[in-house]
């Protein structure tokens, strides 16, 4: 669990004790591995608190889908924060030959947006670091519309970097739900 400032400065990071057995660390997702788990992790409600020592009821949380983060740790709306701004939906592009919006993962637009490599793994706190990255350069580009015309277009002609549930379907025999590629039959309604 990670926050960091709108600086792109850590306020919070820490890791979560399991009281169940851990059947996948999804350490390419999360870059979480059993021995961080043990020697860093900490009791839920500890995190928890720790966590919400620093939201309020006029926070903004910012981040790529966001609100599946807000979800899983049962944030609610008014008491631990104010608003989710989605950056999924900031990022997304009309694609006029498909006739429908194309959404693109973090790595890509931090790619195209940022100058940032793919990264090979993934960790919370970059994760939330590099969002707030993003949601700063497109606050920058608001104001300049031809700009922005022309982020987005270099957007969806760049090559694509997948999302990571699309890279990995499955980690451990863990589905990651991406749609196409679900081995778990959840339903996406």
């Amino acid at each position: 669990v990670s926050l960091v400032d709108e600086w792109c400065r850590p306020l919070y990071n820490a890791y979560i004790q399991q009281d169940k057995p851990v059947v996948s660390y999804l350490t390419e997702l999360t870059g979480i591995t059993q021995e961080i788990l043990e020697s860093r992790g900490r009791p839920h409600a500890e995190v928890m608190a720790g966590l919400r020592d620093f939201l309020s009821p006029q926070a903004v949380l910012v981040g790529q889908s966001i609100h599946k983060d807000v979800q899983w740790l049962q944030l609610a709306e008014g008491i631990d924060y104010h608003s989710m701004i989605n950056l999924s939906d900031l990022f997304r592009v009309w694609n006029a030959p498909r006739k429908a919006y194309t959404n693109f993962s973090q790595d890509h637009c931090a790619k195209v947006w940022l100058g940032m490599q793919e990264r090979p793994h993934h960790d919370a706190l970059t994760d939330a670091t590099v969002s707030m990255s993003l949601f700063n350069m497109y606050r920058q580009l608001q104001i300049y519309p031809q700009q922005m015309l022309d982020m987005r277009q270099r957007t969806l002609d760049a090559p694509r970097i997948p999302g990571f549930s699309k890279k990995f379907p499955s980690i451990d025999g863990c589905c990651m739900g991406h749609h196409k590629t679900c081995i778990c039959g959840a339903s996406f309604d």
